[in-house]
């Protein structure tokens, strides 16, 4: 049996809340999961394509992406 502890995400986009703060809009790309033996693995969605993922906004040009590591009950890490 496995469990999930994480969510993957990637921001992807923007919105003002009713306060006009900008805040972040996030899709979830896959999850890690562990076994009962504590072995670790995850899931990534057949149809996500890092390919897709615009370069930094600050001109860095990066050749990886971010993937940003949420536990079970939201919170990030």
């Amino acid at each position: 049996m496995s469990r999930k502890i994480y969510d993957l995400s990637i921001p992807s986009g923007t919105y003002t809340d009713k306060n006009g703060a900008e805040k972040t809009t996030w899709e979830k790309v896959g999850a890690v999961f562990e076994t009962d033996n504590g072995r670790k693995f995850l899931t990534i969605k057949r149809t996500f394509n890092p390919a897709g993922i615009p370069f930094d906004t600050n001109g860095s040009n990066r050749d990886n992406v971010i993937i940003n590591l949420f536990d079970a009950n939201g919170r990030g890490y």
